[in-house]
C-alpha cells in the first residue's frame, strides 16, 4: 500500500467490513442493484437504451449512488447498466458475504478533514464501537496505536464570549 497523508480539505469515504469468519469478503450470488457514476470515465455508448439510461443517470444521479428501482424502463436500465459496466462508466456496490454461520457487519461513513477537527458528515458515529471489535491483527507502531486508541472525532467548539 502507498503512504497517504491526510490534509485539511480532504473528504474521505470509510467502508469498514468486519466478520467473525476469516475476514475475506465474498460477493453474494444475488444481482447488484445499486450503482454510482464514475465521474472520471467517458465513453460514447452504442445502444439506444444505454444512451437513454446513461442520460437519465447523469441528470438525476450525477454523483450519488442510485438503485435500479428508480427507473421506469427496467429493461432499458438492465441493458444500459450492462454496457456502462463493460466500459467502466458505473461502479457497483455489490452485496458482500462470508461463509455460512458467520456474522458480518459493514459500516460506511463520509469524513471531512478540517484544519482543527475531523467531522463525520454522513454515517452514524455511534455504530463504530472499537471496544466490540476483536481481531488477531495488532498494530506494532506504538505512536500509531496511541493515535488510533484516542478519540476518533475531535469536537473543537469554542465558547462564544458574551460582551457585558
Amino acid at each position: 500500500m502507498e503512504d497517504w497523508v491526510f490534509a485539511p480539505g480532504d473528504v474521505l469515504h470509510l467502508d469498514v467490513y468486519t466478520t467473525t469468519g476469516d475476514g475475506m469478503a465474498r460477493r453474494h450470488e444475488s444481482r447488484c442493484t445499486v450503482y454510482k457514476r464514475q465521474l472520471d470515465q467517458q465513453y460514447n455508448l452504442k445502444s439506444k437504451h444505454s444512451r437513454s439510461f446513461f442520460s437519465h443517470v447523469n441528470k438525476k444521479y450525477p454523483t450519488l449512488p442510485f438503485s435500479l428501482r428508480g427507473f421506469e424502463d427496467t429493461t432499458g436500465a438492465k441493458v444500459g447498466v450492462k454496457e456502462c459496466m463493460e466500459h467502466e462508466l458505473l461502479m457497483e456496490y455489490p452485496v458482500l458475504t462470508d461463509k455460512p454461520n458467520n456474522f458480518v457487519a459493514q459500516f460506511k461513513a463520509t469524513v471531512v478533514v478540517q484544519p482543527r477537527a475531523t467531522v463525520m458528515i454522513c454515517g452514524h458515529r455511534d455504530l463504530i464501537n472499537k471496544a466490540g471489535i476483536d481481531t488477531d491483527k495488532k498494530i506494532k507502531d506504538e505512536t500509531l496505536a496511541a493515535l488510533i486508541a484516542g478519540p476518533m472525532w475531535k469536537n473543537d467548539k469554542k465558547k462564544d464570549k458574551k460582551k457585558e
